[in-house]
């Protein structure tokens, strides 16, 4: 079972270099991150559009550019490009789930992902068409459906796309089918943890990747 860290990690702000460093120092094997776009067209590491809620400030970064958006910080962290992130990612051979948060941002990080030529990164979304279409555009890349739902047919799902990521409470004994290309969230808690690691999922992704790494050397 692979680790990702879930923006990284709690223990630092999320979506910041410093939190991904902390994830891998962690042990994590991977992370997950969020994607936005600047007014200049750069994709950037942010789960919300506003900066508000994480940085404290009132700032839509799709209204702004990115020489704009350096100008913000928070405890010395800054919102990072993308492109920062996963150089740095595959330069430690880490795994990198890219959460599309807009589907018009499609192609421009696709580009950025294909452009690193690295079997460690996917691209993740909430908009299934979006990621279908990914998929025909770039089939080098892998895709993957993100979804917090019971699905009708999860065979009809793995058959459609390469990787599979539910949330964790809608994960059935089903997925033991499937669990070389299922990827659930947010698990932190060993209940959770025990259930996934009986299903023999592939991945999981987790706020504290240590925690979960803990519970896996308790297996061994």
């Amino acid at each position: 079972m692979k680790v990702l860290g879930h923006r990284g990690c709690k223990y630092e702000i999320e979506n910041t270099i410093r939190s991904f460093e902390k994830a891998f120092e962690l042990g994590a094997d991977g992370i997950e991150l969020d994607t936005q776009s600047t007014l200049d067209n750069t994709i950037v590491v942010s789960h919300d559009e506003n900066l508000k809620r994480v940085f404290g400030v009132d700032f839509k970064i799709r209204e702004h550019t990115l020489f704009e958006l350096e100008s913000i910080s928070k405890d010395g962290e800054k919102v990072p490009t993308l492109e920062s992130v996963l150089e740095i990612a595959k330069s430690r051979s880490k795994m990198v789930d890219v959460e599309l948060k807009n589907p018009k941002d499609l192609e421009a990080v696709a580009k950025i992902v294909q452009s690193f030529n690295y079997g460690g990164f996917f691209i993740s979304s909430f908009y299934h068409r979006a990621m279908l279409e990914g998929k025909e555009r770039f089939p080098k890349i892998k895709f993957a459906f993100l979804y917090a739902h019971v699905p009708e047919d999860v065979s009809l799902y793995a058959k459609k796309i390469d990787l599979l990521k539910p949330e964790i409470e809608f994960v059935t004994p089903e997925y033991r089918n499937y669990a070389s290309i299922t990827i659930p969230w947010t698990v932190n808690e060993k209940e959770d943890f025990e259930k996934l690691y009986d299903l023999n999922v592939f991945a999981v992704i987790s706020d504290y990747p240590d925690k979960i790494i803990e519970f896996l050397k308790e297996k061994t």
